[in-house]
């Protein structure tokens, strides 16, 4: 069982830069929940860094497993996060794509002409 003064023992900067991957978490989440993948890339990006930097120092100070519990969590919802954000740039460049598609299609159609009809509109099924 760990001592209660181990936390202590574990430098404040370390702990420090564990609060901003917390925060990081839920800027993330504000970010996804207003649909703003610019944000969400950007504090993914930001939280990748930051737990690469932490890595060694919990190595070094791995005795702390409150610390190494946080981390290894928030590792987790990373690596989460970054699935899910990559799954909402696909579904979003398919979107757009589909959008481009219609839009071409619908600048092609003869208003006035004979073959104006639903099926130079409709997408294939």
């Amino acid at each position: 069982m760990a001592s209660s003064t181990m936390r202590f023992e574990t430098p404040q900067a370390l702990w420090t830069q564990l609060a901003r991957l917390r925060d990081l978490s839920h800027l993330v989440l504000a970010a996804a929940s207003e649909n703003n993948l610019d944000r969400m890339q950007r504090y993914c990006d930001e939280s990748e860094v930051l737990v690469a930097t932490l890595a060694p120092d919990m190595a070094t100070h791995g005795a702390d497993p409150e610390a190494q519990r946080l981390l290894h969590e928030i590792a987790g919802l990373q690596s989460r996060v970054r699935q899910e954000l990559q799954q909402l740039t696909q579904a979003t460049a398919a979107e757009l794509a589909t959008l481009r598609n219609t839009r071409s299609r619908f600048r092609g159609l003869r208003l006035h002409g004979t073959d104006c009809d639903a099926a130079h509109v409709n997408l294939p099924s």
